[in-house]
């Protein structure tokens, strides 16, 4: 499963992914755009924290439905997505299926995340 925090006051939303990944996948990507919607509103811009840091290396279908999310996400007025992980494979996969865009950067603890996202 995943959970979906909204932090309206800093546009930000918050995605924790559980170990399996085996969530419905177009349930979740409704529920991420609409987080995302809600946490813009009627700004140009919002942030990401995604902490994969409990979770295993993404499925190859679940990879390739990230990458038009990730897609999604940039024309839509993403400003920066700190992603959690001290996987050197989830590393590299999230730089795959990101196209190593400057938007998305890798961090090895959530607090070096926020950090960077609060700066």
């Amino acid at each position: 499963m995943y959970t979906i925090e909204k932090i309206p006051s800093k546009r930000r939303v918050v995605l924790l992914l559980d170990k399996y990944q085996d969530h419905d996948r177009p349930q979740f990507t409704r529920d991420f755009q609409a987080a995302v919607l809600c946490v813009k509103g009627g700004a140009d811009h919002f942030d990401i924290l995604a902490d994969f840091s409990g979770s295993m290396v993404m499925p190859q279908d679940i990879a390739t439905d990230s990458m038009t999310l990730a897609q999604w996400l940039v024309a839509n007025g993403l400003r920066r997505s700190a992603n959690v992980s001290q996987s050197v494979t989830q590393q590299m996969q999230v730089r795959r299926v990101t196209a190593n865009d400057a938007h998305f950067q890798m961090f090895p603890t959530r607090t070096i995340a926020e950090a960077w996202l609060d700066a």
